[in-house]
């Protein structure tokens, strides 16, 4: 099936979506539309076409993909604590230290080659017209292989060579076997990245999320643990993490073969991929831009307890990554379908159930904060880890506004956004860090992130008349996050912070009791049909 060009990745179309307070699905008062409107589905006339065209309901597959999503995120969040404890214990504080950062400059290459062509990807092909789960594209992920392997093994090859230029800046000479034993993840992350996104596009979320996400992390942990129990060193800590690539690697691609190909890129897509790659380097480097300032400004223990603070925090950010997954394909076949309504009410929908299970594991983790710290070794990280929760609840609550801004046509204003956060992070980081040590960098990170959401807040407004944030919503979140700082920098005691936290949990479910319904009776009855 051809793939459909009827969507140029640069056009910038400006339309007139309402609020989300106007959407009829969200509003109590009508519920007649909240079955199906909630989930922003088509009219009864496109609904049946699609059905007949796709053999599956939009309804289906956000009850599989939801499924898979919960499922494999849970795994992989799991083995990721596994991952790290065995860590800390093989190599301690300081090999702990060593090693994140050398995973930092390998996990920047790998985005600079992976990102742009993984959006890519989802921008084409999921606009593409063959049913959803049809497996279609081949050329166009082949072609983006291509490229990316060029690019990733050249990166890779970068890397060793400057090996000895990064331990110079970092001031630590073991950091060049961490680099160069590591610079072979280069190119297998990206072959992993391109297929996950292959099979992403095309609402194959299931197979996505368990082998391109769960995956490797399933393998590193697994091997990590004989390492751990079989008394290794270094050296087989990173011979293991690189074999749980190869090897996801080498057996997904024997599942599903994907040949490097050429010529099915246009110079809008190399364009698009470009702004995306320059985009997503940008927005991630300001959790990566962290650790190498603390790095540059500390030692390599505090290197370690910012990096475990940081995944910690990153927890709450589990509900978002179960639900992009879903609704980013979806972005795309909404717009293709001239579809505001739906997409606002889509929006709003998946922003509230991903903050009401960011909030819901973010009470614990705050409360007991001192036991799962302890058993991790950094039990001074408590100010740190409340900055960074914050830090990770302030994007939920503003929704996929980057994500919204790319897939429109908006990946040049969405490349400025983040070129303003990371600047910022950076400038705030080189002011805090050498006064408050990582606590700085906490607020550096908190700091430009709201700015950065506010400001794409207000450019999703101007540009496609879509309101990312009302007046409850901008509350709850100004609650939360003034109870979180109040934590870090005064005496508020954990558990009265946790203790607002679950009260705002109560009053966003009782405000949205209706979304939560339909998201519930989809995952019991997805089909659709009534008892």
């Amino acid at each position: 099936m051809p793939i459909s060009t009827e969507t140029c990745p640069g056009d910038a179309r400006a339309r007139p979506i309402p609020d989300i307070g106007e959407v009829g699905a969200l509003d109590d008062s009508n519920p007649s539309h909240r079955d199906e409107a909630d989930l922003g589905q088509p009219s009864v006339g496109d609904r049946a076409a699609y059905d007949d065209m796709a053999g599956i309901s939009p309804r289906q597959l956000y009850a599989q993909g939801t499924a898979a999503g919960i499922s494999g995120r849970g795994v992989e969040v799991l083995c990721g604590l596994a991952q790290l404890w065995m860590l800390t214990r093989i190599l301690g504080p300081v090999g702990y230290g060593r090693i994140i950062l050398a995973l930092t400059i390998v996990q920047i290459a790998t985005l600079v080659c992976a990102c742009g062509l993984e959006r890519l990807i989802l921008f084409r092909l999921s606009r593409d017209t063959a049913p959803p789960g049809q497996l279609t594209g081949h050329a166009l992920a082949g072609t983006a292989l291509a490229w990316g392997l060029v690019v990733a093994c050249g990166l890779g090859v970068a890397i060793w060579a400057a090996a000895p230029g990064f331990a110079a800046a970092f001031d630590d000479p073991s950091l060049v076997f961490f680099l160069r034993g590591l610079s072979g993840l280069v190119p297998l992350q990206l072959a992993i990245c391109l297929q996950a996104a292959w099979h992403q596009a095309r609402q194959r979320l299931p197979e996505s999320q368990l082998v391109g996400r769960t995956g490797p992390e399933v393998v590193a942990a697994t091997l990590l643990a004989g390492v751990w129990l079989g008394g290794g060193g270094a050296v087989a800590v990173v011979a293991a993490i690189v074999a749980s690539r190869a090897l996801v690697a080498g057996l997904w691609w024997v599942r599903h073969p994907l040949w490097p190909a050429r010529g099915e890129m246009r110079s809008t897509d190399a364009l698009f991929a470009l702004k995306t790659s320059a985009n997503g380097l940008v927005f991630q480097g300001l959790r990566y831009s962290d650790l190498i300032m603390v790095g540059l400004f500390m030692s390599p223990e505090s290197v370690g307890l910012y990096a475990v603070v940081s995944r910690l925090a990153m927890l709450a950010n589990l509900g978002r990554s179960m639900l992009a997954p879903i609704f980013e394909p979806r972005i795309g076949f909404l717009l293709r379908r001239d579809q505001p309504g739906a997409l606002a009410g889509e929006y709003h929908h998946v922003r509230i159930l991903a903050l009401l299970v960011a909030l819901g594991l973010a009470v614990p983790l705050i409360g007991f904060n001192t036991t799962i710290l302890h058993w991790f070794g950094y039990e001074a990280g408590y100010p740190v880890l409340l900055l960074l929760i914050g830090a990770a609840l302030t994007p939920i609550a503003f929704g996929h506004n980057g994500m919204l801004l790319i897939m429109a046509g908006h990946a040049g204003w969405s490349l400025a956004t983040s070129a303003v956060l990371l600047a910022v992070n950076i400038a705030l980081n080189a002011l805090w860090i050498p006064v408050w040590g990582v606590l700085g960098a906490a607020c550096a990170t908190l700091t430009a992130t709201i700015a950065v959401q506010v400001i794409r807040a207000l450019l999703i407004r101007r540009l496609e008349g879509l309101a990312t944030m009302n007046v409850s919503m901008t509350a709850i979140l100004g609650l939360i996050l003034a109870a979180l700082i109040a934590g870090a920098v005064g005496e508020t005691s954990a558990w009265i912070v946790a203790a607002i936290i679950a009260c705002a949990v109560v009053a966003l479910a009782g405000a949205n009791h209706r979304t939560l319904s339909t998201a519930i009776d989809v995952l019991l009855n997805p089909s659709g049909r009534r008892a």
